[in-house]
């Protein structure tokens, strides 16, 4: 069976999906855009993805470098993997529940240039990876106070710029990592939109772990449509 890949014709090729979402939010600040620790409208979404961009802004990071993120599973966790994307750089999305080996080798194969985790699990990396070195290590209260007197930075392009690297599970050997571009995802996301008839009164409960590509999908197409993302606690 010859099956021809869905592409949307609805978007900016060249777009930035941080952009796309920024557009979602000026349209509809007051609706609500996430619900983990406690809800939180699209004008909050937008004022942590621009403050956690400005942060970054400040390390002056080259376009495309790679950014560990390794954070709990709560509000700040979808504006934190915006505010990367907005800076032009691609993270690389690790759960807080992978055994510290199997981070470090995924930070090391990606090679981050950073890892955004607390200090609780840098310790634990660091305790891991013994005499091997780790990428530098940014908390999100660095990145607030790096954010102070910083002008919030033009969105960097998209299109054919990498936005994340995902890693395989490794069942059949080491994990490989998997380079995602902005077009492939935005086109994923606005085709998803099409099939599902998702609209500004829906609501997507997202419960996949960040490190499953599925997850993108679940947390960004409620955040491009003007709905509501609900962030399940997976520990439930």
């Amino acid at each position: 069976m010859n099956i021809k890949p869905y592409i949307s014709t609805s978007f900016d090729p060249d777009a930035n999906l941080a952009r796309i979402v920024s557009q979602t939010a000026r349209a509809s600040p007051d609706a609500v855009a996430l619900v983990a620790n406690g809800p939180l409208t699209y004008a909050e979404v937008e004022n942590r993805v621009l403050t956690y961009a400005r942060g970054l802004s400040r390390l002056q990071f080259a376009p495309e470098s790679t950014i560990g993120v390794l954070v709990p599973r709560d509000q700040e966790l979808v504006p934190l993997l915006l505010a990367v994307l907005w800076s032009g750089a691609a993270y690389v999305p690790i759960d807080p529940a992978e055994p510290a080996p199997r981070a470090i080798r995924m930070l090391s194969l990606a090679g981050c240039a950073a890892v955004i985790c607390d200090e609780s699990n840098y310790r634990s990396l660091k305790e891991a990876a013994g005499a091997a070195p780790l990428p530098e290590n940014i908390t999100l209260s660095s990145l607030r106070a790096r954010a102070d007197g910083i002008t919030v930075p033009t969105c960097a392009p998209g299109g054919q710029k990498l936005a994340y690297i995902l890693f395989t599970s490794g069942s059949t050997g080491e994990p490989k990592g998997v380079e995602v571009e902005h077009r492939h995802l935005v086109n994923l996301l606005f085709a998803a939109r099409t099939f599902l008839k998702f609209g500004k009164t829906d609501r997507f409960l997202a419960t996949a772990t960040v490190a499953f590509d599925i997850a993108a999908v679940e947390f960004f197409l409620p955040l491009i449509s003007g709905g509501s993302l609900l962030l399940r606690d997976r520990s439930l």
